[in-house]
C-alpha cells in the first residue's frame, strides 16, 4: 500500500512503539501529526521526525478528555487537512493490586486505553 503524501496521526507518540510508528510512516512517505501528554517531548519529537527528512507537526493533548482531543483535531486539520490513517498507541498502566487500584486509577486507565479510541477516531 503506498501511503506517499497521506497524513497519520499517532497518539502516544513520544516513546515507545508511539515513537517508532511515527518514525517508520514517516520514512514511508506519510506525513505525521504526533500528540502526547507532555509538550515537551511532543517538541522533541517533531524535532527528530523533521530531522529525519519528516513532513511532522504535533501538540499536547490528553486523549481521555474530548476538549483536549477536539484541539487537537481541529489543529491538525487546519495545518494539514483531513488523516488517512489514524494509529491509537496512547496507553497508561496503573500496576497494583485490584484491591489498591483506587476508583480514580481505574477511571484513568479506562479513559486512556479505552475511551480515547472513540474520542481521537471520531475526532
Amino acid at each position: 500500500m503506498d501511503i506517499t503524501g497521506s497524513l497519520a496521526v499517532v497518539t502516544g507518540a513520544t516513546a515507545g512503539i508511539g515513537r517508532a510508528t511515527a518514525f517508520a510512516l514517516g520514512r514511508a512517505g506519510a506525513r505525521v501529526a504526533v500528540c502526547a501528554r507532555t509538550e515537551a517531548n511532543v517538541h522533541a519529537t517533531v524535532r527528530d521526525l523533521k530531522a529525519a527528512g519528516i513532513d511532522a507537526l504535533g501538540m499536547a493533548c490528553d486523549v481521555s478528555n474530548p476538549t483536549s482531543v477536539d484541539a487537537f483535531a481541529a489543529s491538525v486539520s487546519r495545518e494539514r487537512g483531513a488523516p488517512r490513517i489514524v494509529v491509537n498507541n496512547a496507553g497508561i498502566g496503573r500496576f497494583k493490586p485490584l484491591a489498591e487500584l483506587s476508583l480514580e486509577d481505574w477511571d484513568a486507565t479506562m479513559g486512556v486505553n479505552v475511551r480515547s479510541l472513540y474520542l481521537v477516531t471520531r475526532s
